[in-house]
Order: structure tokens, then sequence, then C-alpha cells
């Protein structure tokens, strides 16, 4: 999937999922919400931003393959399962 053109909703959504933040982050809403299960929801595009630094850092070297991956796309958000 080429993401760097062409970006739709999906398209932005599988790259956030997938832990390439350098392509979804700049299409964030300044009041973006980020309602994590078990913690309190990150208001902002900076305090997102921060997280995925810190998620990124985390899971420098590791390999992940995901044997299902769905993007679930509405017009005011998007989610993903495995």
């Amino acid at each position: 999937m080429d993401l760097t053109t062409d970006l739709t909703t999906e398209k932005i959504a599988r790259a956030f999922s997938s832990h390439r933040f350098e392509l979804a982050l700049p299409h964030l809403a300044d009041d973006v919400v980020w309602t994590l299960v078990g913690a309190d929801p990150l208001i902002g595009r900076k305090a997102v931003k921060k997280a995925c630094e810190r998620t990124a850092a985390d899971l420098a070297g590791v390999t992940t393959e995901f044997q299902r991956f769905r993007t679930v796309v509405g017009s005011t958000m998007a989610s993903r399962g495995r």
C-alpha cells in the first residue's frame, strides 16, 4: 500500500495503527482525543505525538507480524482491531 500519495482516512488510520507515525501525525486534528483502554485519554496533537515517540522508542528493534489487520473508519474516527 502506497501511503505517500492519496492519503485517505483509512490509509492514515492504517499508518497510525502500524506505528508509521511520521505518516499519520501530520493529518491529526490539533484537538485530537486518543482514548486508550485503561488509561486517561490523550488530548491534543502534541500529547499524541509524545506518546507515539515513546512507543516508537520502546518498540525499536521489535518486529511484529499480524495475521489479521482490520481498520474501521467512520466520519469522525478510526479504529483498528487484530
